[in-house]
């Protein structure tokens, strides 16, 4: 650490010069990805206009929500209750940034970690090139002394890469790949990020591969029916489960791994009848947002049956107490639900 603080120029160290330790800095930048993001690069934001930010290119925006995303995205959180080493699920709402916080993420990962196979795997092959070019936008934003502490594979300016990868030169290096279970074959990844996982046609097997080749697995999706549902084992944001923040629940599935789902309302411009009811006018149908906001992955085969009373009194509803009993006079009404994505159910 030493010697990159005295590699330094006068202007480098007055540009941290706000910061009484300098290796306290460089330190943090090292070990903090969220911390770099929102104090040492710019990530872009088409829509800057309608947010009412000042340009394009912003710091990482200070909601508490990511906060969260990232300690999720440690091996070992601090304030997530899981010890599970391996494996991170995103059921999530559109419009949140969780694409771009895990590939901040990695990108931090990859420039400060040596030897860091990073892949990212999309739908296709042009979502993934376009988050590999976001990574690249990352570190094209950094301060010019940063990019001399993580420099580059030897020889390569940003612009000879491929567009699909992007290599540093401690050996680290994202690579992009289309969808398939047989596309990890060759490759043994530190960290394996299916995006929009859900949507993947092949995405069940292609979790069982990386599951045998992978250090790291991080899984994000909007909703949709099939074998990500089934993995999360849940219809919809469990309001039932674990609220870490407005909008943001923490389960478990079957299996024991461990799920974190960002609701619209962890955005806090999101959190209003007023928002719910603007954005529900610009869906083709209220089914199409329950899936796209309200991570409803049973939406959209016809609207939900006295849903919003549910919602509105749930707690005079839905029965939590672990030691309630029906009354032993009661009759019981029961029937066979034949779900057209999950198997026969027989309910009480």
């Amino acid at each position: 650490m030493n010697s990159v603080v005295e590699s330094l120029s006068p202007g480098q160290i007055r540009e941290l010069g706000r910061y009484q330790d300098l290796e306290w800095a460089l330190q943090k930048i090292r070990t903090e990805p969220l911390w770099w993001l929102r104090n040492y690069t710019r990530t872009f934001d088409q829509q800057w206009r309608d947010a009412g930010l000042p340009g394009a290119y912003n710091c990482f925006p200070d909601y508490q929500y990511l906060d969260l995303v990232f300690d999720f995205l440690k091996r070992r959180p601090e304030f997530i209750p899981t010890k599970h080493p391996k494996v991170r699920v995103f059921p999530k709402a559109r419009k949140l940034l969780l694409s771009w916080a895990i590939m901040g993420d990695l990108t931090h990962l990859a420039q400060t970690q040596e030897q860091q196979e990073i892949v990212i795997q999309s739908e296709i092959e042009q979502k993934g090139i376009y988050l590999v070019r976001y990574a690249k936008m990352l570190y094209q934003n950094q301060p010019d002394w940063l990019k001399r502490v993580f420099p580059l594979k030897r020889g390569f300016d940003i612009e000879d890469f491929p567009m699909d990868s992007l290599e540093w030169a401690n050996g680290s290096k994202i690579l992009a790949i289309p969808q398939g279970e047989a596309k990890l074959n060759t490759l043994h990844p530190s960290a394996h990020f299916m995006d929009e996982a859900a949507f993947h046609e092949e995405g069940l097997g292609a979790y069982n591969s990386s599951v045998a080749a992978s250090s790291f697995i991080i899984l994000v999706s909007s909703a949709h029916p099939g074998w990500f549902h089934d993995l999360v084992g849940e219809d919809r944001y469990p309001r039932h489960a674990k609220q870490l923040m407005s909008g943001v629940a923490f389960t478990e599935t079957q299996r024991g791994l461990p799920c974190l789902w960002i609701h619209h309302t962890a955005h806090p411009d999101r959190r209003t009848q007023e928002w719910r009811e603007e954005e529900e006018q610009n869906y083709t149908s209220k089914g199409e947002f329950l899936r796209q906001q309200d991570i409803d992955f049973t939406a959209g085969g016809g609207e939900k049956v006295l849903r919003e009373r549910l919602e509105a009194r749930w707690d005079e509803i839905v029965i939590t107490d672990p030691e309630w009993r029906p009354h032993s006079e009661w009759n019981y009404e029961a029937g066979l639900d034949y779900g057209k994505t999950h198997p026969t159910a027989f309910e009480v």
